[in-house]
């Protein structure tokens, strides 16, 4: 690999490309899901100090009466049927939850996607059949994928990111009616504390940025086919934030709300679909979650307890996040031997999930946290993936961004010693620029 010569291209899209080889997604910063902070920061601060001390218990019971009082708004001004994205964690039980509450049972279809033996595929499973509604799985593993797929996900309004999940999004929205309305859970977890951490409020910004590109980082390692070994990911990042004051939002909080929600997040899930309900991005909602006290969001303890108060029936099957332990145990009566016995199983699935990756499998079957499908153990030895990742080195190496590409890259396709993630990473850069999302004229460089 030679010296990195990117002279051809304008300084903002070189700095691009480097930020969507770190990043897998361009970086654009958008605010519109802190509104509710922006209207007035002062008084959200004071307010913020003044609810360290609220109580937990008249916590719970606002946030309860709020959240139902949102969902029965978004209810009335949606219409059948209505399509609920299921996984194993909370924000889309919760939703489930609410809609069952105002009788929408009959026109509810659950929709569950992704891997087979995974917790989100399976739990899902549990609670559709505790929940007596309608449920449709589709297994993502051996969906095939070509050229034309990655067009479909650009074309979705997913642009500028990781096309292989834009395109899994689109997929499963491509199989009910364009008039139905899907409810997801997009923020419930962030608004709620989920990627908060003790002492993040006492972060500088430096550190804010270094914690932000660390956890955000697309390949486990530099990736191998690609140089980029001379690009800093904290110089695409804001100079400074959006709140000075971290006791309005915790600076890495900050990143994670005006960054990787709306420009990755939300472009691969919603994308350019009008039929979305989103409940947790309501500004009411918002400003009360991040209103309340650091003690109260940190894993998501308020939030938790909101749910379980709203869905009681649902929420006593395991959630992913619980690691498959239900966290209503303590309630439950069980015989001696088996609550021996599942303590032993969870016992060892923690011990396996410490030991292991949490990408890598168990034995023959896929890491039970996989999201989606097995970039790392699956994607690899597909023939469609691999033809498809050759196709895109080949025009990546006579395009515009051939400079930062190594020179083999692909006999490293070939020898298949390139993690999947990383042949994501490739696929998804040049669908990117062969359809325009870096500016870049293609029309004499690339053989269509």
């Amino acid at each position: 690999m030679g010296s990195l010569k990117t002279e051809h291209l304008a300084p903002q899209t070189a700095r691009d490309i480097q930020a969507f080889l770190w990043y897998c997604y361009v970086l654009r910063s958008s605010n519109s899901f802190l509104t509710p902070l922006l209207d007035d920061p002062l008084h959200f601060a004071t307010k913020t100090g003044a609810a360290a001390s609220g109580d937990l218990r008249e916590s719970v019971l606002i946030g309860s009466s709020l959240l139902r009082s949102i969902m029965n708004r978004l209810y009335t001004e949606s219409s059948p049927p209505h399509i609920v994205p299921l996984s194993g964690g909370i924000d889309s039980r919760l939703i489930l939850g609410l809609l069952l509450e105002m009788g929408a049972r009959p026109d509810i279809t659950a929709v569950t996607f992704g891997t087979a033996g995974t917790w989100d595929f399976e739990l899902a499973k549990h609670v559709a059949r505790s929940a007596r509604v309608k449920h449709v799985t589709f297994e993502l593993s051996q969906l095939p994928l070509d050229a034309a797929c990655m067009k479909q996900a650009f074309d979705s309004g997913a642009s500028g990111t990781d096309l292989v999940t834009g395109y899994y999004n689109h997929f499963w929205k491509s199989q009910f009616p364009s008039d139905a309305t899907i409810w997801s859970g997009f923020l419930g977890g962030e608004i709620a504390g989920a990627h908060y951490k003790q002492g993040y409020e006492d972060c500088t910004w430096a550190e804010a940025k270094n914690i932000f590109t660390r956890s955000n980082k697309w390949c486990n390692a530099a990736p191998r086919s690609f140089d980029c070994a001379r690009f800093s990911p904290e110089s695409v990042l804001p100079e400074c934030p959006l709140f000075t004051d971290s006791r309005i939002l915790s600076y890495p909080e900050q990143l994670d709300f005006s960054i990787r929600q709306p420009a990755y997040i939300h472009r691969t899930l919603v994308g350019n679909a009008t039929n979305f309900k989103l409940p947790f991005t309501q500004p009411d909602w918002v400003r009360y979650m991040l209103s309340r006290p650091p003690r109260l969001r940190a894993n998501c303890s308020l939030y938790h307890r909101i749910a379980d108060r709203l869905s009681p029936r649902l929420f006593r099957i395991p959630t992913k996040n619980s690691l498959m332990a239900s966290r209503r145990n303590s309630t439950q009566t069980h015989s001696p031997f088996r609550s021996t016995f599942r303590n032993c199983i969870r016992r060892c699935k923690s011990r396996l999930s410490r030991l292991t990756d949490r990408r890598t499998p168990v034995f023959d079957h896929p890491h039970p946290q996989i999201n989606f499908v097995d970039f790392i153990n699956m994607f690899p030895h597909r023939p469609d993936i691999k033809s498809l990742a050759l196709d895109a080195s080949q025009a990546l190496m006579h395009g515009p961004a051939s400079c930062f590409v190594n020179n083999n890259q692909r006999k490293m396709i070939e020898a298949g010693t390139l993690d999947g993630y990383e042949l994501n990473l490739l696929i998804s850069l040049e669908a990117n620029i062969r359809h325009g999302a870096f500016g870049l004229d293609t029309s004499s460089t690339y053989q269509f």
